[in-house]
């Protein structure tokens, strides 16, 4: 199915959602662009996240691929159809340990303000300028930062 809707146009982000058991806050799994033309830019949609929504944490995201995770959708889709946006959002089970709900589980109206604020960064994503702008940042923040390797 995918390669089929690949044959009539091109797929800008694949998404998974789950549901985390062990850490607090909203957060994305992703792939590393290292080597490519298109360095830190699997970084811009969870960094303009990070900016829509209080409980979404960019510092949890991570971008490194274990072994046991080779068979997960975005890894597939990242390394088969070469969809840069390719990403497991995670939404803790237990509520956020940052923002106006520090320390509180999510109730459905939170849940969709997670999913609202992340069509708005979507959404976010066709300003060409705010892109380059938000790679600029990236980079800043991977220089200036200890212990992002993961980011």
């Amino acid at each position: 199915m995918f390669r089929k809707t690949l044959d009539s146009r091109k797929v800008f982000l694949y998404i998974d959602i789950h549901g985390h058991s062990r850490k607090k806050n909203a957060f994305i799994y992703g792939w590393h662009n290292k080597g490519t033309d298109k360095k830190n830019h699997e970084k811009i949609f969870p960094l303009l996240y990070s900016k829509s929504h209080p409980s979404f944490s960019f510092e949890e995201c991570n971008f490194n691929i274990q072994k046991d995770k080779e068979g997960t959708g975005r890894v597939v889709v990242r390394r088969e159809y070469a969809v840069i946006n390719s990403f497991t959002l995670e939404v803790s089970m237990f509520g956020p340990d940052k923002g106006p709900y520090k320390d509180w589980h999510y109730t459905p109206n939170q849940l969709k303000d997670i999913g609202k604020s992340f069509w708005l960064a979507l959404n976010d994503m066709d300003d060409t300028k705010s892109k380059a702008s938000l790679l600029k940042q990236l980079e800043s923040m991977l220089i200036n930062s200890n212990g992002w390797s993961n980011i």
